[in-house]
């Protein structure tokens, strides 16, 4: 009989009712008439794209202009990486750490890091710190003059929309107006920011934390509301609340706030509680997390350090939520609507923790990541199997198998992978003999819902060439409840297809 192991990230409050743990593996639907009509596919490796691995401080900031050219931001430098995977220096930010959020206009590109912005002009280079906004004297026609009064407030994040760029005010800035403030940069002009250009999000007096284009519309952010203001075609009044669109439904992550297209994805938070993920289906929020998914999510540590990007590769689209301090990584894949797990190995310890990517864009045709650990920017690659050399380890459990409470005595249990996946020439590893020549699947079961598992018991599942290789297990004894884990730390192509068990329970 079929053993369904085919089944996205669950782990639900009570081990004894369910604990499907998928780790580096996603589900994917198959065509109908399929050998199943789904299979599990090891998530991308990490292939080196820029390497600055001498520079131990992380990336900040990611980003592609609308006209192709790709800024990155490492501690206080900013340089732009060339197609051919060289750099230059553009100018140095004021801060050193932190999180960076970047947009342009086509003409301009602005850098904003928490405590000021920053123009680069994409024809000459030149680098600028904005510092305080400017006003008009009252003269006809009016000239513009610069107003110290007001230094530059301090945001978290911009957007370009409509001619105009948009940003939160922030707790830099003299005379906040509200709490939900943001302004507006003169049109095509991020030097230019007029001290009355601003409007305020009052259908709630929390915070405005994020702000977000969805297509031609802006999402403003609270910590416990969002609204949705549109383009109003008044150049007095360029923005308007779109009526009926408020939310009771904010964050208290700003970074966990991600779009692609015309979808947005943030975790939220309200007066009611917090810690489920929800997407912009139309103007209303529709949860996608799961009960297992915001299980986990109440064990970490910290939620408002949480980060999110989004990208597509071969027609999945996925949201990657990450915890700094939960040191967990949890990715909701937009296609199927189901979630995993990711993971970056640690050989000291044997364990996953979040993975590497802290910041994403997508340049000259590849979905490239920032790491946390250092300078080097990664490529991801369903054709590379090691995250830049370092094992991947993916790791994926059954649910349980239960008749009734009674005995059950396992024969055997095969798991069919693609097959002949194996490598020429692969290095020998130390402490890892199969590492990817002879490519092993390693099985444990547990009788206790997972929390004692069995001894490792490892198997071959295709050297290359070796196209009928079975993977099975023999003689695993009885259970009244078991759940089976399959891992895998081979680089290669790991497809996993189906599970198959021959077993029987006492008394027929």
């Amino acid at each position: 009989m079929k053993i369904d192991i085919i089944q996205p990230c669950y782990e639900a409050r009570s081990r004894s009712i369910e604990y499907q743990l998928c780790r580096n593996f996603y589900c994917e639907t198959v065509a109908p008439g399929s050998k199943n009509v789904k299979a599990l596919i090891g998530t991308p490796g990490l292939k080196m794209f820029f390497n600055d691995e001498n520079n131990k401080f992380p990336c900040r900031g990611l980003y592609t202009t609308s006209t192709g050219r790709c800024f990155k931001i490492i501690r206080n430098k900013v340089t732009e990486i060339k197609t051919d995977k060289t750099e230059i220096s553009i100018g140095e930010l004021t801060t050193n750490a932190g999180h960076v959020d970047m947009s342009d206009n086509g003409s301009q590109l602005i850098i904003v890091d928490g405590k000021y912005g920053y123009i680069v002009e994409l024809e000459t280079n030149d680098f600028t710190k904005i510092e305080h906004f400017g006003a008009y004297d009252t003269s006809i026609p009016p000239v513009w003059v610069d107003d110290v009064s007001t230094i530059w407030p301090g945001s978290t994040c911009v957007v370009f929309i409509g001619g105009y760029f948009i940003c939160p005010w922030g707790d830099n800035g003299e005379k906040m107006p509200f709490p939900g403030s943001f302004m507006w940069s003169q049109s095509y002009d991020g030097k230019k920011w007029y001290a009355l250009d601003w409007a305020n999000a009052e259908g709630s007096p929390d915070k405005l934390m994020a702000i977000k284009r969805v297509g031609l519309d802006l999402w403003l952010i609270g910590e416990q509301t969002i609204e949705v203001w549109y383009l109003s075609g008044n150049a007095d009044a360029p923005f308007v609340r779109m009526p009926n669109a408020i939310q009771d439904n904010g964050t208290i992550a700003p970074q966990s706030v991600a779009t692609l297209g015309n979808n947005i994805f943030w975790l939220g938070n309200n007066a009611a509680g917090f810690g489920s993920v929800w997407a912009g289906a139309g103007y209303q929020a529709q949860r996608i997390s799961t009960h297992a998914i915001e299980y986990i999510i109440s064990k970490l540590n910290r939620l408002n350090d949480a980060y999110a990007y989004c990208y597509q590769q071969e027609g999945h689209s996925f949201y990657v939520l990450n915890f700094e301090r939960g040191d967990r990584t949890f990715v909701y894949d937009i296609t199927t609507g189901l979630w995993h797990e990711r993971g970056y190995y640690d050989e000291n310890t044997g364990l996953n923790g979040r993975h590497l990517g802290n910041v994403f864009t997508f340049f000259n045709q590849k979905n490239i990541i920032g790491n946390f650990k250092n300078a080097n920017i990664y490529e991801y690659d369903l054709n590379t199997f090691t995250d830049n050399g370092v094992i991947i380890k993916r790791e994926k459990t059954s649910g349980h198998v239960c008749v009734e409470n009674k005995r059950i005595f396992f024969k055997a249990i095969e798991f069919e992978f693609e097959k002949g996946v194996g490598l020429n020439d692969a290095p020998y590893v130390e402490n890892y003999p199969h590492y990817g020549s002879d490519p092993q699947a390693m099985l444990q079961w547990s009788d206790n819902g997972g929390y004692v598992w069995s001894s490792e018991h490892w198997k071959p599942f295709g050297k290359i060439g070796s196209y009928k290789q079975r993977c099975g297990f023999n003689r695993l004894g009885y259970s009244r409840d078991r759940i089976f884990k399959l891992t895998i730390t081979s680089p290669v192509k790991c497809v996993v297809i189906d599970c198959y068990a021959d077993m029987v329970t006492e008394n027929g």
